[in-house]
């Protein structure tokens, strides 16, 4: 079985990175694995050859049996190309469409671009979701015609490396002084960390550490000057090794007012962190509060008692972190599921010949 991948970039993001993990439970189950992708930003080494193209470019995949695309322009580019990769083609949404695009643009722009990333998608039959709410969310949005599979993500636990000695220095004095409450994403506002700021105003003996960059930053950083928080507020920036942070957190908190899967925060869960997750639908038949501790997103009560619920029960909330992470996130099952699919759609490929 030889699979393509195209995708964006090779940033670190999170659907660059979830196939990242996918390829890594992938490899030694499949004969070739190539990847793909558009703009000139390589953060991230896949493990396997990589080739930029241009979007313009048509390409012959002749030799793959798989085309799996990530995110619009990944998308747009196999409706481009349809008439030689459609009855292989294979999509992964991480997002909830309409709401992320509006999120990120303008009305008008946002509305050109959900026309442009559905007519895409309606050229494609298999695609796939990581739950229940985005599987009744896709049907209600493109139609029960579609091919539509559940697969969880999955992920490999890591090994701690060092970090820098500056920040390393930092963030130790920090913890020896605070609960450290840790998270990682892209900065921008439907990201939700803005909430951490109103946390702290009245929390003093709690701390952030946020780690990620993007357009909000400005934002952010004007919001901690305001509130006078340099001392308990740290941006890091980007980190292309994030999760060597994570040693240094108490807490990791997911504060998405919207989200597609926090890989983040199942790195998180691979380390034993407990974690403070916004209660979206998403999550729904994966995660309670048995063991996560769910708020109401943009409600600041709501989160302070979720963080103090953890920061009250430290070591059972790492236990549930991790029990949860080992029964629902398995990368072998993640990569087991996809082939499954894979080998369904090479099937139904060769019967249309």
């Amino acid at each position: 079985m030889k699979i393509a991948f195209i995708l964006p970039s090779l940033a670190n993001k999170g659907p660059i990175v979830f196939t990242k993990y996918l390829i890594e439970g992938l490899k030694g189950k499949v004969d070739y694995i190539e990847v793909f992708y558009f703009r000139d930003i390589v953060e991230l080494d896949l493990g396997v050859p990589t080739k930029q193209i241009n979007f313009f470019e048509k390409l012959d995949f002749d030799d793959f049996d798989i085309v799996h695309t990530t995110m619009i322009k990944a998308d747009l580019y196999s409706w481009w190309n349809k008439k030689n990769i459609s009855k292989k083609a294979v999509v992964s949404m991480h997002n909830y469409l309409v709401e992320d695009l509006n999120f990120l643009y303008k009305p008008f722009k946002a509305k050109v671009f959900t026309f442009l990333w559905k007519m895409s998608l309606n050229s494609i039959n298999h695609i796939i979701v990581s739950s229940e709410d985005q599987l009744n969310y896709y049907k209600k949005l493109l139609g029960n015609q579609k091919e539509f599979t559940l697969i969880p993500y999955g992920i490999n636990k890591k090994e701690f490396k060092e970090i820098d000695l500056k920040e390393k220095q930092l963030l130790e004095a920090l913890k020896s002084q605070y609960k450290v409450i840790g998270s990682c994403g892209l900065l921008i506002e439907r990201k939700g960390f803005k909430q951490l700021i109103e946390f702290l105003i009245n929390n003093s003996n709690f701390a952030v550490v946020l780690i990620g960059d993007g357009e909000d930053r400005s934002n952010l950083e004007s919001l901690i000057e305001k509130y006078s928080l340099k001392d308990r507020f740290f941006l890091l920036g980007f980190k292309d090794n994030s999760i060597d942070y994570y040693k240094y957190f108490d807490i990791y908190a997911m504060t998405s007012y919207s989200e597609g899967f926090g890989l983040a925060m199942l790195e998180a869960m691979s380390q034993s962190l407990p974690v403070v997750c916004s209660n979206l639908p998403l999550y729904r038949g994966y995660f309670d509060d048995i063991n996560v501790a769910l708020f109401e997103p943009k409600s600041i009560e709501s989160l302070s008692n979720a963080i103090y619920k953890v920061s009250e029960n430290m070591d059972y909330y790492k236990n549930a972190s991790y029990k949860l992470f080992e029964e629902k996130f398995s990368l072998d099952v993640m990569g087991d599921k996809h082939i499954e699919l894979y080998k369904k759609v090479m099937s139904e490929s060769s019967k249309t010949r």
